[in-house]
């Protein structure tokens, strides 16, 4: 059997942050040739968000030109930097990177986001919002009236695509990049970010999307026979097609009628295994249309391999990689084995899989989007006292078969909960299940009979959770491992073995050291000094302790309606520097941490992941039970980063005594 297509988006602004000029061009080299070696087949790279960009055009705002001066953090000052020495040495990012993968024999796809709202999470230091932000485009400032006036919350700033004006905008920005570019195709990313006309408007005017994505097709079948090639015409749109029709998105049109040559199904922003498939691979066998299902996030080889191996089985032609930053850039073994290992279904088939149920959390949003409606998603789920819930899990591996030629290991159902030694009773499609308890009595897990387990598909797996405790319990995480002899191990670096990770606290040294802070946020400008009050409730767990460490973070920026979403890009960089004290005792290193991987009490389940912060450690002796005063003074800042910077979370966590004794 042929390895599958894999198909992998890079937004660059990540890679982009963390370079120094001068940048050269072997600097962008490297962000193609981080997937040499793998099954990538296609590198599809962003035009920025759609109104700013890194290419030289009349359509957009050039990055190098952000000047803003009242909203200026690390982030926009670093690219600044880096895409204003790109343009004074005359290098265009796009073109190199075209021409860069066509050498390394990848197909590439300039990939536009329809209506990016990065830039309106922004409120100002002002309350004048996305005015000042610093990737705020020249067409948005002069075009008011084109944007979705009177919609909830930061979607009031992006365009509406009822009028004609917006949609010109996109095809001359789309048509650009066709004409003067060695791109092989477009990609139209409709889930950044998923609203485009007025509610109670979208299926009134899902008709003039259509038309726009028409004269996207016409237009690119014109620039193609000029260069003697189709160019490919592919579209990210939301996990269903009723989500996409409720949006305006008329798919079914865009397939049957031949517009698009692939479409790819994904979440908003959550790994997810459980995407309905099906239905496009049976829309798509009446059309000419590829169907890959997306991956966004994620953590372990285990949990790609069980969504890859549903995927293919309910149609899909490969797969599609999406904000694929957990592994590091370059990307890391185990980043690399996903990227290798997906593509095979014959060698899938007697690999390790966890079939994960879909959790919730501030991203993992429906895409009804109607103001107030809670993520349709199975987790967390609270269970009452003496209750139950019921879970559905597809399992997509021929365990019978496996069983029966001696390659199954075997299968085992895992539970994770709140609280640690839960009194639950497991049943798997109603046969009860022993169990033992792992991670600190916070997990549970029971073996499961090959026998019980369904194949999937149309007879789905029942797991059924009864709550014996006198109290509430949520149910946070619901897996099935599926194990087999001979196995590829995990390659190293897996999110969840880091140092400082969430399942560091259950395997490693570290413990969450139950605290509380009221005083926050802590607002800190140069040279400001902030006092903050940290209680210790946890006082058993502090007199065992070594070492304590404080985490303090900035803002999560993604979950909708955030009290602290004015705060937005006010957040720490490596170079600043900080003066601390703890009780009156100076606090020596203090060291930056760049996304929640790097943190140890940030990455629980659900959680929204896209912050920094800055963390210490302190001897335990100098911890107090009870309340804490620590002050913090930012005492130097690179002076292009006119913004300060804000913390909202501090977070306590206790290390192992090193007699072994546990905390």
């Amino acid at each position: 059997m042929r390895p599958r297509p894999l198909i992998l988006n890079d937004d660059g602004a990540g890679q982009f942050t963390y370079l120094k000029p001068p940048v050269k061009r072997a600097d962008l080299h490297a962000m193609v040739d981080k997937v040499v070696g793998t099954a990538v087949t296609t590198l599809c790279v962003t035009l920025f968000d759609g109104r700013c960009g890194w290419h030289d055009s009349p359509h957009f705002t050039h990055l190098g030109e952000m000047t803003t001066p009242l909203i200026a953090g690390p982030i926009q000052a670093r690219q600044r930097y880096v895409f204003r020495s790109l343009r004074e040495q005359g290098i265009d990012p796009l073109e190199v990177f075209a021409q860069r993968a066509h050498e390394q024999g990848l197909t590439f796809i300039a990939s536009m986001r329809m209506n990016d709202a990065h830039f309106a999470y922004y409120r100002g230091i002002n309350g004048d919002g996305p005015w000042n932000c610093p990737s705020t485009s020249d067409f948005w400032k002069q075009n008011q009236h084109l944007l979705l006036d009177g919609e909830f919350g930061y979607f009031e700033h992006l365009l509406d695509y009822a009028h004609q004006a917006t949609r010109d905008y996109r095809l001359a920005q789309i048509e650009d990049v066709c004409r003067r570019y060695d791109v092989d195709g477009i990609e139209l990313d409709f889930v950044r970010h998923p609203h485009y006309f007025k509610r109670g408007q979208a299926g009134r005017h899902a008709d003039r999307m259509t038309d726009l994505v028409r004269a996207v097709r016409a237009m690119m079948d014109d620039a193609g026979r000029e260069r003697g090639r189709r160019l490919q015409l592919q579209t990210l749109v939301p996990r269903t097609i009723s989500g996409c029709e409720h949006l305006g998105l008329d798919v079914r049109t865009w397939m049957q009628d031949g517009l698009i040559n692939a479409v790819i199904p994904k979440n908003f922003i959550h790994f997810e295994q459980d995407m309905p498939v099906r239905e496009w691979g049976d829309l798509a066998e009446t059309s000419d249309t590829a169907v890959y299902p997306c991956f966004e996030r994620g953590t372990r080889v285990e949990e790609f391999r069980a969504g890859a191996a549903r995927y293919y089985r309910d149609g899909a032609t490969g797969l599609y990689f999406y904000n694929f930053w957990n592994f590091g850039v370059p990307f890391n073994d185990h980043g690399r084995q996903i990227l290798s290992e997906t593509s095979d279904e014959t060698m899938l088939a007697t690999q390790d899989k966890h079939y994960v149920v879909f959790g919730g959390g501030g991203c993992a949003q429906p895409y009804t989007y109607e103001e107030g409606e809670p993520p349709a998603v199975p987790l967390p789920a609270r269970i009452a006292r003496h209750g139950g819930a019921s879970f559905k899990v597809d399992v997509a591996d021929d365990i019978a078969g496996a069983s029966s030629n001696g390659t199954l290991h075997d299968v085992t159902l895992r539970i994770t909960t709140d609280r640690p030694e839960p009194a639950l009773r497991l049943l798997f499609n109603w046969d009860m299940l022993d169990t033992t308890t792992l991670d600190d009595g916070l997990a549970l897990e029971a073996a499961v009979p090959a026998d019980v387990v369904n194949p999937g598909m149309y007879h789905l797996n029942h797991v059924r959770v009864e709550n014996h405790c006198d109290d509430v319990i949520t149910i946070v995480g619901v897996e099935v491992r599926v194990r087999y002899h001979g196995a590829n191990p995990p390659a190293e670096g897996a999110i969840d073995e880091r140092p400082d990770s969430r399942v560091s606290r259950a395997f490693d040294k570290w413990r969450i050291l139950e605290s509380t802070t009221g005083s926050v946020p802590l607002i800190l400008d140069t040279r400001d000094r902030v006092e903050a009050e940290v209680t210790v409730t946890d006082t058993e767990r502090l007199r065992t302790a070594r070492t304590v460490r404080f985490e303090l973070r900035t803002p999560r920026t993604n979950e909708r309606g955030y009290e602290y979403h004015e705060h937005y890009g006010r957040m720490p960089s490596e170079s600043d520097r900080y003066e601390a004290r703890l009780n009156g005792v100076e606090v020596g290193s203090i060291s930056f941490i760049d996304n929640a991987y790097g943190s140890a009490a940030a990455a629980q389940p659900g959680d929204d992941f896209w912050f920094c912060g800055i963390y210490f450690d302190v001897p335990a002796s100098i911890v107090t039970p009870g309340p804490n005063a620590l002050s913090l003074q930012l005492t130097e800042r690179d002076p292009d980063v006119r913004w300060g910077l804000v913390l909202v979370d501090i977070d306590l966590l206790a290390l192992v005594a090193a007699s072994g004794q546990g905390i």
